[in-house]
């Protein structure tokens, strides 16, 4: 078996056996960087369309990126899997393991690359129209996904290989090469468009940012015992490992997208424009707090994947509560305030958009959930991490089909419009007690049991 770097030692040594305060900084730092860098990437084309183009170019993009949900629960397959196997196995100090995940990696990318490009162009299309663009702004949507998605394997090995340095816990690394990847997104896009490729140019930027984040992924990663750009010999129960954890984030995504659909379906239904603008501009305050504990959780990954892997069953605990605590702590910075000065987070991103006291009393019921989620975030990654992630699929569905889609039905028929914030405090609210009950019951006992039952490798 080749023996691991002295980099990839290190990291590994660091993350096995330094102090977690320190090392849960360390880390966290770059993760929330990087998760609020890739929220940034997402307004880089749309900041552009409406400064170069029109608005009919804004309104097709607005649209195309609630379809990408559902690239990203392909992206959130292969990377939730890729990351979490690969810091295991580095746990357990195995390079000839390593080099499986990675061969794994570029099979997945290469095939379900290729399946997203002939899915979207037989059904795209259509499912654009059937989310409400027509006429030019159907076409304008359809010019810049269909030359996006024909990228699509680069966008899936700029995530899982982002992924992989995830898992080696490079997060530094990580975060620089998407600053660079972003850089060039937002000097490409307006080069394109004023070149006269229009919204086509759009697309143009984003693929070559996502190069410029492959080509880094792959600087760093080749200097790792087993790296290569190989889709052959990844073997069979590599693959199922991966996909076994990895259909959890594929679920999870699927979840998100489904909840929007049915929020801003029922909010066009019930209110009117104003209102569609401030639950969009709620769900977007929202997310800014979820990326925060999704950076501490991505963080933490590679801590107890690696732990995990080393069968140091204290550790794993330790972790989970550290990073949990400097989670919540970094979230009340930013809740307190927009608790307290909801209009004032609302008029930075709709400055001329008036709130009633009873708009800014059914914000604050949303927001009120905001001190949640650090916990439940990194429940999800613990339940991966030791062998349950049949249970973060299994929540998921619980989320929406239990929790929300009655509430919603229930609280909007009782109470109107309040009913769709009522109803999304709920679903998380209960989602809390339910993970809570879940991770107490496997933490103090049950955790190497499960932990054993990790498929071996071949």
């Amino acid at each position: 078996m080749p023996a691991l770097t002295a980099a990839t030692t290190t990291q590994r040594e660091r993350i096995l056996h330094a102090r977690l305060g320190p090392l849960c900084l360390r880390l966290a730092a770059p993760a929330v960087a990087v998760t609020v860098l890739h929220g940034i990437n997402l307004l880089v084309d749309m900041v552009w369309a409406g400064h170069l183009l029109d608005t009919d170019a804004v309104a097709a993009l607005s649209v195309v990126y609630s379809l990408n949900h559902l690239v990203f629960s392909v992206e959130a397959l292969i990377a939730a899997g890729v990351a979490m196997v690969l810091s295991t196995v580095l746990g357990e100090g195995s390079s000839d393991a390593a080099a499986r995940v990675y061969r794994a990696t570029n099979v997945l990318c290469l095939a379900l690359g290729l399946l997203l490009i002939a899915l979207s162009y037989a059904w795209a299309r259509d499912l654009l129209g059937a989310m409400g663009l027509h006429g030019r702004i159907l076409r304008l949507g359809w010019q810049y996904f269909g030359l996006f998605v024909l990228g699509m394997p680069i966008s899936l090995y700029a995530f899982a290989s982002s992924s992989l340095l995830q898992g080696h816990g490079a997060l530094g690394r990580m975060t620089a090469i998407w600053v660079a990847g972003i850089a060039c997104n937002a000097l490409v896009t307006p080069i394109m468009i004023e070149a006269g490729l229009g919204i086509r140019g759009a697309a143009i930027g984003t693929l070559a940012g996502q190069c410029v984040i492959c080509i880094g992924n792959v600087a760093c990663l080749r200097h790792h015992p087993g790296f290569s750009l190989s889709p052959l010999g990844a073997g069979q129960r590599m693959l199922r490992r991966v996909l076994a954890i990895g259909q959890s984030g594929f679920t999870l995504q699927l979840v998100y997208f489904v909840q929007a659909f049915l929020v801003f379906s029922t909010v066009a239904r019930l209110g009117k424009t104003s209102d569609i603008a401030i639950m969009g501009a709620s769900y977007r305050l929202v997310l800014l707090g979820v990326y925060l504990a999704t950076g501490f959780s991505r963080a933490l990954q590679p801590v107890l994947g690696m732990n995990v892997g080393a069968r140091q069953w204290h550790r794993v605990r330790r972790a989970f509560a550290v990073f949990n605590i400097g989670a919540l702590l970094v979230m009340l910075c930013y809740w307190l305030p927009l608790m307290a000065w909801p209009a004032f987070a609302f008029h930075l991103i709709v400055p001329d958009l008036a709130l009633t006291a009873g708009q800014l009393a059914d914000a604050r019921v949303y927001f009120a959930i905001l001190p949640l989620f650090p916990f439940l975030l990194s429940s999800l990654v613990w339940l991966q991490a030791v062998g349950l992630a049949r249970w973060v699929t299994w929540l998921g569905l619980v989320r929406l089909l239990v929790l929300f889609v009655p509430a919603i039905v229930v609280l909007t028929w009782w109470f109107g419009l309040a009913g769709v914030y009522g109803a999304l405090a709920w679903m998380d609210a209960t989602l809390f007690v339910v993970v809570a009950c879940v991770v107490l019951r496997h933490m103090p006992r049950k955790v190497p049991l499960v932990a054993t039952k990790l498929p071996e490798h071949p």
